[in-house]
Protein backbone atom coordinates (compact mmCIF):
# COMPACT_ATOMS: atom_id res chain seq x y z
CA UNK A 1 0.00 0.00 0.00
CA UNK A 2 1.71 2.96 -1.38
CA UNK A 3 1.29 6.59 -0.34
CA UNK A 4 -0.87 9.06 -1.95
CA UNK A 5 0.91 12.08 -0.71
CA UNK A 6 4.45 12.17 0.48
CA UNK A 7 5.37 15.43 3.16
CA UNK A 8 8.87 16.12 2.93
CA UNK A 9 10.38 17.97 5.80
CA UNK A 10 14.12 17.43 5.12
CA UNK A 11 14.59 21.40 4.93
CA UNK A 12 12.88 22.08 8.40
CA UNK A 13 14.43 23.14 11.32
CA UNK A 14 12.72 21.96 15.00
CA UNK A 15 10.19 24.70 15.04
CA UNK A 16 6.85 23.70 16.84
CA UNK A 17 4.65 25.79 14.17
CA UNK A 18 6.01 24.00 11.74
CA UNK A 19 4.84 20.57 13.00
CA UNK A 20 1.18 22.28 13.76
CA UNK A 21 1.28 23.69 10.14
CA UNK A 22 2.11 20.01 8.51
CA UNK A 23 0.09 18.21 11.02
CA UNK A 24 -2.97 20.01 10.13
CA UNK A 25 -2.72 19.53 6.53
CA UNK A 26 -1.72 15.67 6.77
CA UNK A 27 -4.66 15.02 9.07
CA UNK A 28 -7.12 17.03 6.84
CA UNK A 29 -6.16 15.45 3.28
CA UNK A 30 -6.59 12.00 5.29
CA UNK A 31 -9.80 12.76 6.54
CA UNK A 32 -10.13 13.65 2.65
CA UNK A 33 -9.10 9.63 1.58
CA UNK A 34 -5.73 10.09 0.66
CA UNK A 35 -3.11 8.25 2.14
CA UNK A 36 -0.58 10.98 3.47
CA UNK A 37 2.88 10.18 5.42
CA UNK A 38 6.44 12.27 5.66
CA UNK A 39 9.69 11.44 4.62
CA UNK A 40 13.08 13.52 4.95
CA UNK A 41 13.97 13.35 1.76
CA UNK A 42 12.53 10.85 -0.10
CA UNK A 43 10.33 11.88 -2.88
CA UNK A 44 7.02 10.05 -4.72
CA UNK A 45 7.95 9.42 -8.80
CA UNK A 46 4.07 8.41 -9.04
CA UNK A 47 2.42 10.68 -6.19
CA UNK A 48 2.07 13.79 -4.94
CA UNK A 49 4.57 15.83 -2.89
CA UNK A 50 4.44 18.50 -0.74
CA UNK A 51 7.25 20.80 0.85
CA UNK A 52 6.86 24.25 3.30
CA UNK A 53 8.91 26.68 2.01
CA UNK A 54 11.87 27.06 3.69
CA UNK A 55 15.38 27.64 3.36
CA UNK A 56 16.49 24.77 0.96
CA UNK A 57 20.01 23.75 1.63
CA UNK A 58 20.91 21.07 -0.16
CA UNK A 59 16.79 19.53 -0.87
CA UNK A 60 16.71 22.49 -2.89
CA UNK A 61 18.86 21.13 -6.04
CA UNK A 62 17.72 17.36 -5.13
CA UNK A 63 14.29 17.95 -5.80
CA UNK A 64 14.31 20.54 -8.42
CA UNK A 65 16.44 17.57 -10.47
CA UNK A 66 13.86 15.10 -9.84
CA UNK A 67 10.50 17.11 -10.20
CA UNK A 68 11.71 18.06 -14.01
CA UNK A 69 12.99 14.54 -14.33
CA UNK A 70 10.03 12.77 -13.26
CA UNK A 71 6.87 14.12 -15.03
CA UNK A 72 4.48 11.77 -13.68
CA UNK A 73 5.07 13.09 -9.83
CA UNK A 74 3.49 16.60 -8.47
CA UNK A 75 5.23 18.94 -6.11
CA UNK A 76 3.48 21.38 -4.38
CA UNK A 77 4.84 24.03 -1.88
CA UNK A 78 3.26 25.14 1.12
CA UNK A 79 4.01 28.60 1.41
CA UNK A 80 3.63 30.49 4.67
CA UNK A 81 4.85 34.39 4.12
CA UNK A 82 3.52 36.88 2.66
CA UNK A 83 4.90 38.40 -0.44
CA UNK A 84 5.13 41.62 -1.40
CA UNK A 85 7.08 43.35 -4.52
CA UNK A 86 10.06 43.86 -1.88
CA UNK A 87 10.16 40.08 -0.91
CA UNK A 88 9.08 37.93 1.31
CA UNK A 89 8.98 39.68 5.36
CA UNK A 90 10.14 42.92 3.82
CA UNK A 91 8.59 45.09 6.99
CA UNK A 92 9.46 42.45 9.78
CA UNK A 93 12.96 42.63 8.78
CA UNK A 94 13.16 46.64 9.72
CA UNK A 95 10.97 46.32 12.61
CA UNK A 96 11.23 43.61 14.88
CA UNK A 97 15.03 43.94 16.15
CA UNK A 98 16.55 40.94 17.46
CA UNK A 99 18.56 40.06 20.89
CA UNK A 100 20.72 37.60 19.72
CA UNK A 101 22.28 36.39 16.29
CA UNK A 102 19.54 33.47 15.64
CA UNK A 103 16.72 35.10 15.35
CA UNK A 104 16.13 36.22 12.09
CA UNK A 105 13.05 38.26 11.89
CA UNK A 106 15.19 41.12 11.62
CA UNK A 107 17.83 40.37 9.14
CA UNK A 108 17.14 41.81 5.60
CA UNK A 109 19.91 39.25 3.96
CA UNK A 110 18.88 36.35 5.70
CA UNK A 111 14.85 37.85 3.87
CA UNK A 112 16.35 38.05 0.32
CA UNK A 113 18.42 35.10 -0.13
CA UNK A 114 15.22 33.34 1.41
CA UNK A 115 13.14 35.31 -1.87
CA UNK A 116 15.52 34.42 -4.22
CA UNK A 117 15.80 30.59 -3.54
CA UNK A 118 11.51 30.77 -3.99
CA UNK A 119 11.82 32.45 -7.22
CA UNK A 120 14.24 30.15 -8.48
CA UNK A 121 12.24 26.75 -7.16
CA UNK A 122 8.94 28.01 -8.53
CA UNK A 123 9.29 27.01 -12.48
CA UNK A 124 9.25 23.13 -10.98
CA UNK A 125 6.21 23.26 -8.50
CA UNK A 126 3.01 22.47 -9.96
CA UNK A 127 1.12 25.26 -7.59
CA UNK A 128 1.50 26.41 -3.98
CA UNK A 129 -0.86 26.18 -0.96
CA UNK A 130 -1.57 29.04 1.36
CA UNK A 131 -2.99 28.22 5.03
CA UNK A 132 -4.46 30.38 6.59
CA UNK A 133 -6.86 32.20 4.29
CA UNK A 134 -9.83 31.71 2.10
CA UNK A 135 -11.66 34.67 0.20
CA UNK A 136 -15.20 35.41 1.36
CA UNK A 137 -17.58 36.58 -1.83
CA UNK A 138 -14.59 36.33 -3.87
CA UNK A 139 -12.52 38.74 -1.62
CA UNK A 140 -9.75 38.17 0.40
CA UNK A 141 -9.33 39.42 3.17
CA UNK A 142 -8.58 43.62 3.62
CA UNK A 143 -4.91 43.83 4.29
CA UNK A 144 -4.08 40.81 2.81
CA UNK A 145 -4.31 41.71 -0.75
CA UNK A 146 -0.85 42.83 -1.63
CA UNK A 147 0.75 40.34 0.30
CA UNK A 148 -0.92 37.45 -1.79
CA UNK A 149 -1.36 39.12 -5.21
CA UNK A 150 2.25 38.35 -5.80
CA UNK A 151 1.38 34.50 -5.79
CA UNK A 152 -1.32 34.83 -8.11
CA UNK A 153 0.97 36.63 -10.57
CA UNK A 154 3.62 33.63 -10.83
CA UNK A 155 1.60 31.88 -13.05
CA UNK A 156 1.07 29.02 -10.71
CA UNK A 157 -2.06 27.84 -9.02
CA UNK A 158 -2.81 28.91 -5.86
CA UNK A 159 -4.87 27.33 -3.23
CA UNK A 160 -6.00 28.99 -0.36
CA UNK A 161 -6.81 26.79 2.68
CA UNK A 162 -8.91 28.25 5.80
CA UNK A 163 -7.90 27.18 9.27
CA UNK A 164 -11.22 24.77 10.38
CA UNK A 165 -11.62 23.00 12.96
CA UNK A 166 -11.43 19.35 12.49
CA UNK A 167 -14.33 17.04 13.33
CA UNK A 168 -12.61 14.91 15.98
CA UNK A 169 -9.37 17.04 17.33
CA UNK A 170 -7.26 15.46 19.74
CA UNK A 171 -6.72 17.51 22.94
CA UNK A 172 -3.03 18.92 23.25
CA UNK A 173 -4.39 20.27 26.80
CA UNK A 174 -5.36 18.43 29.90
CA UNK A 175 -8.90 19.36 32.12
CA UNK A 176 -6.96 20.73 34.81
CA UNK A 177 -8.47 23.48 37.99
CA UNK A 178 -7.57 27.07 37.47
CA UNK A 179 -6.63 26.44 41.40
CA UNK A 180 -4.09 23.17 40.64
CA UNK A 181 -2.20 25.56 37.96
CA UNK A 182 1.37 26.94 38.92
CA UNK A 183 1.75 29.31 35.72
CA UNK A 184 0.22 32.48 35.69
CA UNK A 185 0.82 33.84 32.18
CA UNK A 186 2.65 31.38 29.22
CA UNK A 187 4.20 32.94 26.10
CA UNK A 188 5.71 30.48 23.61
CA UNK A 189 7.54 32.17 20.68
CA UNK A 190 10.84 34.40 19.35
CA UNK A 191 11.28 36.50 22.22
CA UNK A 192 12.12 40.05 20.43
CA UNK A 193 12.73 43.46 22.39
CA UNK A 194 9.19 44.16 21.90
CA UNK A 195 7.73 40.96 23.20
CA UNK A 196 10.23 41.20 26.25
CA UNK A 197 9.03 44.27 27.29
CA UNK A 198 5.38 43.42 27.72
CA UNK A 199 6.16 39.90 29.41
CA UNK A 200 8.66 41.82 31.70
CA UNK A 201 5.48 44.51 32.52
CA UNK A 202 3.30 41.55 33.28
CA UNK A 203 6.16 40.49 35.70
CA UNK A 204 5.99 43.81 37.52
CA UNK A 205 2.40 43.03 38.19
CA UNK A 206 3.94 39.96 40.36
CA UNK A 207 2.59 37.70 37.79
CA UNK A 208 4.35 33.82 37.37
CA UNK A 209 5.68 34.85 33.34
CA UNK A 210 7.26 31.60 31.80
CA UNK A 211 8.48 32.55 28.62
CA UNK A 212 9.58 29.49 26.18
CA UNK A 213 11.80 29.31 22.98
CA UNK A 214 10.24 28.58 19.41
CA UNK A 215 12.41 25.09 19.24
CA UNK A 216 10.76 23.08 21.67
CA UNK A 217 9.52 19.69 21.66
CA UNK A 218 5.53 19.25 21.60
CA UNK A 219 5.28 17.22 24.65
CA UNK A 220 6.98 20.00 26.56
CA UNK A 221 4.79 22.72 25.48
CA UNK A 222 1.66 20.54 26.07
CA UNK A 223 2.93 20.28 29.95
CA UNK A 224 3.40 24.30 30.55
CA UNK A 225 -0.04 24.58 28.49
CA UNK A 226 -1.51 22.40 30.78
CA UNK A 227 -0.27 24.14 33.39
CA UNK A 228 -0.88 27.77 32.54
CA UNK A 229 -3.75 30.16 33.66
CA UNK A 230 -3.64 32.20 30.80
CA UNK A 231 -1.71 31.89 27.34
CA UNK A 232 -0.25 35.30 25.00
CA UNK A 233 -0.27 35.99 22.02
CA UNK A 234 1.95 39.08 21.54
CA UNK A 235 3.42 40.82 18.15
CA UNK A 236 6.91 40.82 17.06
CA UNK A 237 6.53 44.63 17.50
CA UNK A 238 5.19 47.30 18.08
CA UNK A 239 4.20 48.20 14.52
CA UNK A 240 2.78 44.50 13.41
CA UNK A 241 0.72 44.20 11.68
CA UNK A 242 -0.41 41.28 11.38
CA UNK A 243 -1.70 38.36 13.75
CA UNK A 244 0.33 34.69 14.11
CA UNK A 245 -3.39 32.84 12.44
CA UNK A 246 -1.30 29.41 13.33
CA UNK A 247 -0.88 30.82 17.17
CA UNK A 248 -4.51 31.45 16.75
CA UNK A 249 -5.98 28.69 15.72
CA UNK A 250 -4.13 26.40 18.18
CA UNK A 251 -5.48 28.05 20.99
CA UNK A 252 -9.18 27.54 19.88
CA UNK A 253 -8.83 24.08 18.84
CA UNK A 254 -7.23 23.27 22.43
CA UNK A 255 -9.64 25.55 23.80
CA UNK A 256 -6.88 27.65 25.85
CA UNK A 257 -7.86 30.90 27.38
CA UNK A 258 -6.00 33.61 25.92
CA UNK A 259 -5.00 36.86 24.89
CA UNK A 260 -4.03 38.12 21.81
CA UNK A 261 -2.61 41.72 20.92
CA UNK A 262 -4.89 43.30 18.31
CA UNK A 263 -3.40 43.94 15.00
CA UNK A 264 -4.00 46.80 12.36
CA UNK A 265 -5.18 43.99 9.96
CA UNK A 266 -7.62 42.06 11.04
CA UNK A 267 -7.15 37.94 10.50
CA UNK A 268 -10.04 35.55 9.59
CA UNK A 269 -10.09 34.12 13.15
CA UNK A 270 -10.15 37.76 15.10
CA UNK A 271 -14.06 37.20 15.33
CA UNK A 272 -12.86 33.91 17.89
CA UNK A 273 -9.64 34.82 19.55
CA UNK A 274 -9.79 36.60 22.55
CA UNK A 275 -7.82 39.77 21.13
CA UNK A 276 -7.15 43.15 23.36
CA UNK A 277 -5.52 46.45 21.89
CA UNK A 278 -1.93 46.52 22.75
CA UNK A 279 -0.44 48.48 26.03
CA UNK A 280 -2.57 48.89 29.62
CA UNK A 281 -5.72 47.21 27.74
CA UNK A 282 -3.52 44.63 26.89
CA UNK A 283 -2.10 44.14 30.28
CA UNK A 284 -5.44 45.41 32.14
CA UNK A 285 -7.60 42.58 30.29
CA UNK A 286 -4.70 39.81 31.71
CA UNK A 287 -4.75 40.97 34.99
CA UNK A 288 -8.73 41.02 35.34
CA UNK A 289 -8.80 37.15 34.08
CA UNK A 290 -6.29 36.37 36.36
CA UNK A 291 -7.56 38.10 39.66
CA UNK A 292 -11.38 36.73 38.61
CA UNK A 293 -12.86 40.51 38.09
CA UNK A 294 -13.47 38.80 34.44
CA UNK A 295 -14.30 35.81 32.63
CA UNK A 296 -12.66 34.33 29.67
CA UNK A 297 -15.50 34.36 26.80
CA UNK A 298 -15.74 30.24 26.49
CA UNK A 299 -18.67 30.10 24.11
CA UNK A 300 -15.92 31.39 21.29
CA UNK A 301 -14.52 28.12 20.97
CA UNK A 302 -17.94 26.58 20.49
CA UNK A 303 -18.71 29.53 18.31
CA UNK A 304 -15.15 28.04 16.02
CA UNK A 305 -15.90 24.68 15.81
CA UNK A 306 -19.68 24.86 14.74
CA UNK A 307 -18.68 28.04 11.75
CA UNK A 308 -19.98 26.97 8.53
CA UNK A 309 -17.85 29.25 6.65
CA UNK A 310 -14.68 27.04 7.98
CA UNK A 311 -15.92 23.78 7.43
CA UNK A 312 -12.86 21.14 7.70
CA UNK A 313 -14.32 18.44 5.51
CA UNK A 314 -15.38 20.27 2.76
CA UNK A 315 -12.35 22.74 2.29
CA UNK A 316 -10.05 19.66 2.45
CA UNK A 317 -12.19 17.77 -0.31
CA UNK A 318 -11.64 20.77 -2.44
CA UNK A 319 -7.77 20.55 -1.79
CA UNK A 320 -8.02 16.91 -2.44
CA UNK A 321 -9.72 17.91 -5.92
CA UNK A 322 -6.98 20.63 -6.36
CA UNK A 323 -4.43 18.02 -6.02
CA UNK A 324 -5.31 15.35 -7.26
CA UNK A 325 -6.69 16.74 -10.86
CA UNK A 326 -4.89 15.70 -14.14
CA UNK A 327 -2.64 19.18 -14.96
CA UNK A 328 -4.61 21.06 -18.16
CA UNK A 329 -1.16 20.70 -20.69
CA UNK A 330 0.24 24.54 -20.90
CA UNK A 331 0.90 25.62 -24.78
CA UNK A 332 3.86 27.25 -25.52
CA UNK A 333 3.02 30.68 -25.46
CA UNK A 334 2.30 30.37 -21.42
CA UNK A 335 5.31 28.93 -21.08
CA UNK A 336 7.07 31.70 -22.40
CA UNK A 337 4.98 34.16 -20.02
CA UNK A 338 5.57 32.07 -16.43
CA UNK A 339 9.50 32.11 -17.86
CA UNK A 340 8.96 36.08 -18.13
CA UNK A 341 7.08 36.91 -15.24
CA UNK A 342 9.61 34.65 -12.85
CA UNK A 343 12.76 36.46 -15.07
CA UNK A 344 11.22 40.04 -13.70
CA UNK A 345 10.13 39.21 -10.28
CA UNK A 346 13.63 37.58 -10.05
CA UNK A 347 15.18 40.73 -10.91
CA UNK A 348 13.28 42.74 -8.62
CA UNK A 349 14.20 41.07 -5.99
CA UNK A 350 18.14 40.40 -6.98
CA UNK A 351 18.02 44.60 -6.77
Amino acid sequence: MGLDVNIITGNLGQAIHAEDLLEYVREGLTSAGLKVGYSQAEYLTHGINILIEHPFGAVYEQLYILRRSLPHSKLFLIVTELLTPSGFNSSNSKQAGRINPEDHYDDGEYWTNRTMDFMRFVPVVDGLIMVGLHKVRGMLPAGYEEGVASYFQLGKPVHLVPLCHPPAPSRATASVRQRDKDIDILFTGTLTPYRIKVLDELRSRNFKVVALEAHIPAYLRNDYINRCKLSLGLKLSEDTKILSTTRAYYHLVHRIPHVFERTSIRSPLDPFINVIDSGEPFIAACTDLLSGRKEFPAQRFAEFEHSREFDYLDRFAELRSALTARPRLRSSEENRYENATLERHTATYRH
